[in-house]
């Protein structure tokens, strides 16, 4: 139990205080500046229970993601960022 507190004690002052992470003048905590973007949906589906199933199953998915605008990309999927 002890080792998992030190573990996360190590990994929290790492990234808060890595040497690169942010660019000079920012401070630890630069990477949080700037424009962020949240996008809430949902995605449905129907489908047979079983091929050639008579009975149908409607399944609905949550999307939520959390992004940091930046440059336009050439591509983008909604799997890109982090999402649940």
């Amino acid at each position: 139990m002890r080792f998992v507190r030190v573990f996360q004690l190590v990994l929290a002052s790492f990234v808060l205080c890595a040497p690169g992470a942010a660019e000079a003048g920012e401070g630890a905590l630069g990477w949080l500046s700037g424009d962020w973007y949240l996008t809430v949906g949902a995605t449905g589906m129907v489908a047979p229970n079983f091929e050639g199933g008579k009975k149908y199953l409607l399944s609905a998915q949550p999307i939520i993601s959390l992004g940091k605008a930046g440059p336009a990309a050439r591509f983008t999927s909604r799997n890109d960022n982090i999402s649940l």
